[in-house]
Protein backbone atom coordinates (compact mmCIF):
# COMPACT_ATOMS: atom_id res chain seq x y z
CA UNK A 1 0.00 0.00 0.00
CA UNK A 2 1.49 3.31 -0.55
CA UNK A 3 1.60 6.41 1.16
CA UNK A 4 0.15 9.18 -0.53
CA UNK A 5 1.15 12.76 0.74
CA UNK A 6 -1.74 15.17 1.29
CA UNK A 7 -1.52 18.57 0.49
CA UNK A 8 -2.22 21.40 2.61
CA UNK A 9 -4.69 24.02 1.41
CA UNK A 10 -3.71 27.23 3.41
CA UNK A 11 -6.20 29.97 2.40
CA UNK A 12 -5.02 33.22 3.12
CA UNK A 13 -6.99 36.44 2.72
CA UNK A 14 -4.80 39.73 1.67
CA UNK A 15 -6.03 43.40 2.71
CA UNK A 16 -6.03 46.40 0.72
CA UNK A 17 -5.30 49.93 2.08
CA UNK A 18 -5.84 52.39 -0.40
CA UNK A 19 -3.53 55.54 0.25
CA UNK A 20 -3.15 58.65 -1.47
CA UNK A 21 0.14 58.37 -3.11
CA UNK A 22 0.83 62.25 -2.85
CA UNK A 23 0.39 62.45 0.54
CA UNK A 24 2.52 59.57 1.08
CA UNK A 25 5.57 60.91 -1.03
CA UNK A 26 5.03 64.34 1.22
CA UNK A 27 5.95 62.18 4.09
CA UNK A 28 9.09 61.06 2.70
CA UNK A 29 9.56 64.99 1.40
CA UNK A 30 9.76 63.43 -2.35
CA UNK A 31 7.05 65.02 -5.55
CA UNK A 32 5.69 62.53 -7.56
CA UNK A 33 8.02 61.98 -10.42
CA UNK A 34 6.40 62.48 -14.36
CA UNK A 35 6.82 58.50 -15.10
CA UNK A 36 6.25 56.23 -12.29
CA UNK A 37 8.12 53.19 -11.85
CA UNK A 38 6.03 50.99 -9.28
CA UNK A 39 9.33 48.98 -9.01
CA UNK A 40 11.33 51.77 -7.52
CA UNK A 41 8.08 53.14 -6.02
CA UNK A 42 7.74 50.13 -3.64
CA UNK A 43 11.48 50.10 -2.93
CA UNK A 44 11.29 53.63 -1.41
CA UNK A 45 8.07 53.35 0.28
CA UNK A 46 8.20 49.54 1.38
CA UNK A 47 9.83 50.44 4.53
CA UNK A 48 7.46 52.62 6.00
CA UNK A 49 5.26 49.29 5.88
CA UNK A 50 7.53 46.71 7.05
CA UNK A 51 5.84 46.47 10.34
CA UNK A 52 2.97 44.82 7.90
CA UNK A 53 2.30 40.88 7.38
CA UNK A 54 4.41 39.91 4.66
CA UNK A 55 4.24 39.70 1.74
CA UNK A 56 3.28 43.73 1.56
CA UNK A 57 2.23 44.18 -2.48
CA UNK A 58 2.34 47.48 -3.86
CA UNK A 59 0.41 48.81 -7.15
CA UNK A 60 -0.75 51.83 -8.36
CA UNK A 61 -4.03 52.89 -9.40
CA UNK A 62 -4.09 56.47 -10.72
CA UNK A 63 -3.04 58.95 -7.86
CA UNK A 64 -3.71 55.91 -5.26
CA UNK A 65 -1.30 53.46 -3.81
CA UNK A 66 -2.69 50.13 -3.02
CA UNK A 67 -1.08 48.13 -0.65
CA UNK A 68 -2.04 44.60 0.21
CA UNK A 69 -0.90 41.97 2.78
CA UNK A 70 -1.92 39.04 4.52
CA UNK A 71 -4.46 39.46 7.06
CA UNK A 72 -3.70 38.25 10.68
CA UNK A 73 -5.81 34.83 11.76
CA UNK A 74 -9.28 35.51 13.61
CA UNK A 75 -7.89 34.02 16.62
CA UNK A 76 -4.56 36.91 16.41
CA UNK A 77 -6.95 39.40 16.19
CA UNK A 78 -9.15 39.18 19.13
CA UNK A 79 -6.29 38.25 21.25
CA UNK A 80 -4.60 41.68 20.01
CA UNK A 81 -7.90 43.43 20.54
CA UNK A 82 -8.36 42.35 23.90
CA UNK A 83 -4.25 43.59 24.75
CA UNK A 84 -5.11 46.71 22.83
CA UNK A 85 -7.97 47.23 25.34
CA UNK A 86 -6.04 46.72 28.48
CA UNK A 87 -3.35 49.03 27.16
CA UNK A 88 -5.65 51.93 26.65
CA UNK A 89 -7.08 51.10 30.00
CA UNK A 90 -3.71 51.16 31.93
CA UNK A 91 -2.53 54.73 29.58
CA UNK A 92 -5.91 56.25 31.47
CA UNK A 93 -4.84 55.47 34.63
CA UNK A 94 -1.27 57.04 33.95
CA UNK A 95 1.04 53.79 33.47
CA UNK A 96 2.37 53.99 30.22
CA UNK A 97 5.22 51.83 30.78
CA UNK A 98 2.58 48.79 31.04
CA UNK A 99 0.38 50.58 28.38
CA UNK A 100 3.51 50.37 26.11
CA UNK A 101 3.87 46.89 26.65
CA UNK A 102 0.81 45.64 26.18
CA UNK A 103 0.42 47.38 22.93
CA UNK A 104 3.56 45.64 22.00
CA UNK A 105 2.40 42.44 22.92
CA UNK A 106 -0.61 43.00 20.59
CA UNK A 107 1.21 44.13 17.87
CA UNK A 108 3.57 40.90 17.72
CA UNK A 109 -0.40 39.05 17.06
CA UNK A 110 -1.39 41.87 15.03
CA UNK A 111 0.76 43.98 13.13
CA UNK A 112 -1.74 45.51 11.24
CA UNK A 113 -3.87 46.66 14.64
CA UNK A 114 -3.75 50.78 13.87
CA UNK A 115 -5.46 51.86 17.43
CA UNK A 116 -2.62 49.77 18.96
CA UNK A 117 0.22 51.44 17.01
CA UNK A 118 -0.74 54.59 17.67
CA UNK A 119 -1.64 53.85 21.65
CA UNK A 120 1.81 52.82 21.82
CA UNK A 121 3.43 56.16 20.15
CA UNK A 122 1.58 58.20 22.63
CA UNK A 123 2.88 55.68 25.02
CA UNK A 124 6.66 56.80 24.03
CA UNK A 125 5.62 60.15 23.83
CA UNK A 126 4.51 59.99 27.53
CA UNK A 127 7.41 57.81 28.68
CA UNK A 128 9.74 60.86 26.50
CA UNK A 129 11.03 58.35 23.98
CA UNK A 130 10.70 60.99 21.44
CA UNK A 131 12.13 59.21 18.98
CA UNK A 132 10.78 56.09 18.93
CA UNK A 133 7.29 58.13 19.06
CA UNK A 134 8.12 59.81 16.20
CA UNK A 135 9.42 56.62 13.92
CA UNK A 136 5.88 54.72 14.92
CA UNK A 137 3.72 57.83 14.43
CA UNK A 138 5.01 58.46 10.84
CA UNK A 139 3.95 54.25 10.56
CA UNK A 140 0.63 55.38 11.58
CA UNK A 141 -0.01 58.45 9.11
CA UNK A 142 1.66 56.16 6.39
CA UNK A 143 -1.71 53.68 7.07
CA UNK A 144 -3.87 56.69 7.96
CA UNK A 145 -3.15 59.79 6.93
CA UNK A 146 -6.05 61.85 8.24
CA UNK A 147 -5.40 60.03 12.04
Amino acid sequence: MKNKDKEAIIEVTFFTLKRPLPSLLELLGEARPQRENPAELAMRIGPLFSFLPMPVLFDIDGNDLLIRYPEEPKDARDQAAKLAHRAAQRAESGDSAGAASLCRRALKRQPSLHSARRDLAHAYVELGDDDKAKSILLQVLCCNPDD
